[in-house]
């Protein structure tokens, strides 16, 4: 009994020991994996520094493109203002032609205008010493008729002055009556008294309103 169960035994034990090992069997797929993983990585690397080199390219191409464009529309412009310079150049040429043709003929003009003027100065000169000589003869009346103004003027000054006082002493005289009317008393004595230095100057009835102004402001005793 015990040699058959030791015989029963040792078999079961070589099979256990032929079965793989579930650890191991778990650890090589991951070893796998990581592999996998690896390549992956690196071909990803490889891939992206493609991309960065495409896309400085790119970038450089752009960069390219766009000085040659900006260098190419300012030789374009440099190139229409140039053509615009001569353009203006030739225009204010042709100008100063014409100006000049049209002074050439101003100064024709201006020198015949010249001598006719200078022909009508000669005449204009006779004209003013006949002139000249004519003024003479009239100023030499003009100072005697001066002379003669003058006795006239020293003359008639008396009367002008003893006219400016008949004048003052009416317009007093004519105050003196408004401030009676109004029987404004001080204004009618203030002008009685300004009267008594020109009732020389009244006549007969501006004497006799004076007179009886100063009657009637005579206060009463």
């Amino acid at each position: 009994m015990s040699a058959k169960s030791e015989k029963d035994t040792t078999p079961s034990i070589s099979s256990e020991a032929n079965l793989p090992d579930p650890t191991q069997a778990h650890a090589c797929p991951d070893c796998a994996q990581s592999s996998s993983e690896t390549s992956d990585k690196s071909d990803a690397g490889a891939t992206l520094d493609d991309k960065r080199k495409n896309a400085l390219l790119r970038y450089m191409g752009i960069l390219f493109c766009v000085a040659f464009l900006l260098v190419l529309l300012s030789s374009l412009i440099q190139m229409r203002d140039s053509r615009l310079t001569i353009s203006e150049l030739s225009q204010a040429s042709n100008n100063a032609l014409q100006n000049a043709e049209a002074l050439q003929d101003m100064n024709r003009e201006l020198m015949d205008e010249n001598s006719a003027l200078t022909e009508e100065n000669n005449q204009l000169q006779n004209q003013l010493d006949d002139t000249q000589k004519s003024l003479e003869d009239r100023k030499a009346q003009l100072d005697s008729l001066g002379s003669q103004l003058e006795r006239v003027e020293s003359e008639h000054q008396e009367e002008l002055e003893t006219y400016q006082k008949q004048l003052e002493a009416y317009e007093v005289l004519l105050i003196a009556l408004q401030a009676y009317w109004q029987e404004d008393t001080e204004t009618l004595q203030a002008t009685l008294e300004s009267l008594k230095e020109l009732s020389e100057y009244l006549s007969e009835t501006g004497i006799q309103l004076y007179q009886s102004l100063l009657a009637e402001n005579q206060p009463e005793e």
